[in-house]
């Protein structure tokens, strides 16, 4: 039954109806296709299982929650030498009638021949400091005025 609100219809006139119908779209469901330690790129697929007309797009978030930035599509590359921080990202599927966001995908930018940033920084700093503390004081002493602090008045002896 569809209600017709205008001018009445007469006999042998016509008129032309659009009608379109839409599905609400259904919880994106995210999927990581290959990795830092796979590959050169994290790729992430995202995809509806229910909808009409639906368009698809990333969010990129800080580990805070704060949106950085949004791609179009389906598929999100994210370049694992470029991206040097930890980011949290989401999918947001929508329509004309409705919108449904994915759970949080956190993505690990670690592989195991290339840390990145602060963490590779921190991986270097915590065996040196565990070896500093493992060697005895005289030793240490050796080394450093040796290596940088040839000449300086500080390593002479007396």
């Amino acid at each position: 039954n569809i209600d017709y609100y205008g001018k009445e219809v007469e006999n042998g006139d016509q008129n032309t109806f659009r009608m379109q119908v839409f599905e609400p779209v259904s919880q994106p469901e995210t999927a990581i296709l290959s990795n830092c330690e796979s590959s050169s790129n994290i790729t992430l697929n995202c995809s509806v299982s229910n909808g009409t007309n639906v368009m698809i797009h990333w969010e990129k978030l800080s580990l805070s929650g704060v949106l950085n930035e949004t791609y179009d599509g389906t598929l999100l590359v994210i370049d694992c030498v470029t991206e040097e921080e930890q980011h949290v990202y989401r999918c947001i599927a929508e329509n004309p009638i409705s919108n449904a966001t994915s759970d949080r995908v956190t993505v690990s930018l670690y592989s195991g021949a290339k840390p990145k940033g602060k963490i590779q920084s921190l991986m270097v700093l915590v065996p040196l400091g565990l070896a500093v503390l493992a060697v005895p004081v005289p030793i240490l002493a050796y080394l450093l005025c040796s290596t940088f602090f040839k000449g300086s008045t500080m390593c002479m002896r007396k």
